[in-house]
């Protein structure tokens, strides 16, 4: 073994030399005969075998125990895709995979159940696209920049948690068996906010949930345009915010079916004839919907070829997997 710095490079192999308890070598591992020298760190023409001696598997920069190294994850992922490939970790962890994806230009996705991805995974892709300079950072230059998005799925006790029943049925629910019981939970707390309450998409920024986290139910807000993108099956090309003297409009523009598609979302909480006139104005002098097949608006509207998605987002939110592509 030489220097610190080369503790994973190994000279002078001969066939009586013990490593890892393997004795009787009979050949050298990624060099000639002649010489019996193994090299990992050699020039690129030097195959690889399946023993990995050069790098580290292990690291600690988030202080999860079972943080892998980057410049492992790096050497996989670069020999199984290529850039713009997507990655898939679905037990996320530390993060390893997500952060090493970003920073040599690959798209992923992470899953993660713990209760620490906010602390490890979260934290650290936020400091990734700030230009941390860990683990491969300064191999391949990286300087942060990029985007990524992140979502909290609802929970089996979430939802339980936002069931409401009008008083009425609550009463009635309790006295009858599983199967009008589950009339009940049909149509009794359709307006839950855990069952889409399209009377609060008026206030679609305001929409909450009450949510579990570590043990404490808090009230959240939840994003209504993202998760109707999502159902809707849109290619986001633009996400953009307007402004009409105090009056917030978020507009996703994106391709949907080989067709143009634009989302309007809006706060239309006691809104009257003239409000509805003034938002016709402004969404044509703003062009919002120039050029778009397919417009849609969150409640009523007046905008020329625009239609609610109210009902979409309903049918979208409880259909069978597998038919929920087009905008019908």
């Amino acid at each position: 073994m030489k220097k610190k710095e080369n503790r994973y490079k190994y000279y002078d192999v001969t066939p009586n030399k013990v490593i890892y308890g393997v004795q009787a070598i009979d050949r050298c591992l990624a060099c000639s005969d002649d010489d019996w020298r193994v090299d990992y760190l050699g020039a690129p023409t030097v195959n690889l075998s399946n023993l990995w001696l050069d790098i580290e598997s292990y690291a600690n920069t988030t202080g999860f125990f079972t943080e892998n190294s980057e410049a492992l994850l790096k050497r996989v992922i670069e020999l199984a895709s290529d850039k713009g490939d997507w990655i898939l970790d679905f037990f996320l962890g530390s993060g390893t995979t997500a952060a090493v994806a970003h920073k040599i230009q690959r798209k992923y996705i992470g899953v993660e159940v713990g209760s620490y991805f906010d602390d490890k995974a979260l934290l650290r892709l936020k400091k990734v696209l700030a230009g941390e300079t860990v683990g491969i950072s300064k191999e391949i230059g990286w300087a942060g920049g990029g985007a990524f998005k992140y979502i909290y799925l609802e929970s089996y006790e979430d939802a339980l948690n936002n069931i409401e029943f009008n008083e009425a049925a609550g009463q009635t629910a309790l006295k009858f068996d599983d199967y009008l019981l589950s009339y009940m939970l049909d149509w009794e707390t359709r307006e839950s906010p855990t069952r889409l309450n399209l009377q609060q998409l008026a206030s679609p920024f305001a929409y909450k949930l009450k949510i579990t986290r570590q043990q404490e139910i808090t009230n959240q807000a939840v994003d209504i345009p993202e998760t109707f993108a999502y159902l809707l099956g849109l290619d986001v090309s633009t996400r953009r915010v307007y402004d009409d003297n105090g009056r917030r409009y978020l507009v996703y523009r994106g391709a949907l079916d080989h067709r143009e598609v634009v989302v309007v979302w809006r706060d239309t909480a006691k809104w009257e004839q003239k409000d509805y006139e003034r938002d016709k104005t402004f969404v044509a002098a703003q062009k919002i919907a120039e050029g778009a097949d397919d417009v849609f608006v969150n409640g009523d509207s007046l905008i020329p070829g625009a239609r609610s998605l109210d009902g979409v987002f309903k049918s979208r939110m409880f259909a069978p997997m597998g038919g929920m592509r087009g905008a019908n």
